[in-house]
């Protein structure tokens, strides 16, 4: 009986919480639009014939409370609730959203990834995403959701897809050579009888050639790289060796694009999207909340396109769209998925740094062109369950022809033989007769 009643108790107050974060969320943001809409009645009265008369309190306290009434109406599709919480998770994340969207063009970064990530059904879990989801639930509930729906990406597949590398001392014998260093690579990769070790050794080759050339990105010496430098310079070459001999093709800032570059599947001559990719000259807070809510926002627009192709179920179970965002020299991993009924999850993967110099190449060099060959497994098995989907797709509209055709030949059957026609010449012999 004791135990129930504290759960009472505990359900109640989680309520009471979330309830008075959303008030709090609703009445000053609606207060914030209205107060603006005065402002710019009054200016428009005042410098127009036209007179446009500025919105009454009476009038925007009525349209503040028709608005959060609407929006308390809304229900997500989810199931997923946490310590006994009358509201879903979707439910809290949207409505949230739905409320700081009204006043979207003047909000802080931090608000603009939680409206972009909300209004889309996505719960944040990456690192360090800033989207302040977490202020809509209390600590508890936040841990809870966290431990229900965070999932180790580590699995013995995505380890045995990393090349082994076992020349990597060989090759930076003498780290302070640089040059020597990198033609050690690139005969490694000619001897290499595999296919994936000789791209490893590419990579690092590629690795060493950017921080001979470019050694000013490296060192974070003047002058400053831009967006294009880091990603022409430095990421491009990287992200074609890696995927040379794949059917995936990598668009690279093409006009139109919703990011810096697209990973795309090449089959039966049309394109189907499988990745995209987000670069920053820097690491900042800003770069940070707005480019990763717009590659999670893309990444969930890539999972339904996948999923719109009809996916079976057990496919539908493995898949997870995964997208880099890329500041600098570091990367940053993610994936996003659905974990119930319009709700989707984004969790991070991996996050690495590409060494600065050669030394910490030869320490690091395995963890790091590991980190690139997972980026290109979990790419490869989206493309294997589009193309298993459009396969099966095939084979289904090929049987569907043979069993018309067959009850087309069936229905067709052959004359009798009683039905054939007797020679004439014996019907003229009779009447000779």
């Amino acid at each position: 009986m004791l135990k129930n009643e504290n759960n009472y108790l505990q359900s109640l107050e989680n309520r009471t919480f979330q309830e008075a974060i959303f008030s709090n969320l609703t009445t000053a943001n609606f207060l914030e639009q209205a107060n603006k809409e005065k402002a710019v009645s009054s200016n428009s009265a005042a410098f127009s014939f036209s007179g446009s008369l500025p919105i009454s309190t009476e009038e925007s306290t009525e349209q503040i409370n028709k608005r959060i009434e609407e929006i308390k109406q809304y229900v997500g599709k989810d199931n997923i609730k946490v310590n006994n919480n009358d509201l879903s998770v979707g439910t809290i994340i949207k409505r949230a959203a739905m409320m700081k969207d009204i006043n979207y063009k003047s909000l802080t970064p931090s608000d603009i990834a939680l409206v972009d990530c909300g209004l889309n059904c996505i719960l944040d879990l990456t690192r360090g995403s800033l989207t302040n989801q977490h202020l809509l639930f209390s600590k508890k509930d936040w841990n809870q959701i966290k431990a229900l729906l965070s999932t180790s990406p580590t699995n013995n597949d995505l380890i045995e897809s990393r090349p082994a590398l076992r020349k990597i001392d060989k090759i930076f014998k003498n780290p302070r050579d640089t040059e020597e260093c990198y033609w050690n690579s690139k005969n490694y990769q000619r001897k290499a009888s595999k296919f994936n070790e000789k791209t490893g050794y590419e990579l690092i080759s590629v690795i060493v050639d950017k921080m001979i050339k470019h050694s000013s990105i490296f060192t974070l010496s003047k002058p400053t790289p831009s967006e294009a430098d880091v990603m022409i310079k430095i990421w491009a070459d990287l992200f074609e060796v890696l995927f040379y001999n794949t059917e995936i093709y990598i668009r690279w800032g093409e006009k139109g694009l919703n990011t810096d570059a697209k990973l795309v599947l090449l089959y039966d001559g049309t394109e189907y999207p499988i990745s995209s990719v987000e670069f920053a000259p820097y690491v900042g807070p800003k770069k940070i909340k707005t480019d990763r809510s717009k590659l999670l926002v893309e990444a969930k627009t890539i999972y339904d396109k996948v999923m719109g192709l009809n996916v079976n179920e057990g496919n539908a179970a493995l898949l997870k769209i995964v997208n880099i965002q890329i500041m600098g020299l570091e990367a940053h991993v993610m994936s996003v998925n659905i974990v119930d009924d319009h709700l989707y999850i984004a969790s991070s993967i991996e996050s690495y740094m590409l060494p600065s110099t050669v030394s910490q190449l030869k320490e690091h060099s395995k963890t790091i062109i590991g980190h690139l060959f997972d980026l290109k497994h979990y790419t490869l098995n989206t493309t294997d369950i589009i193309k298993q989907t459009l396969n099966d797709k095939k084979k289904t509209k090929k049987s569907m022809k043979r069993k018309i055709q067959e009850e087309i030949d069936y229905d067709e059957v052959a004359p009798s033989l009683k039905a054939k026609l007797v020679p004439t010449w014996r019907y003229k012999a009779k009447s000779k007769k």
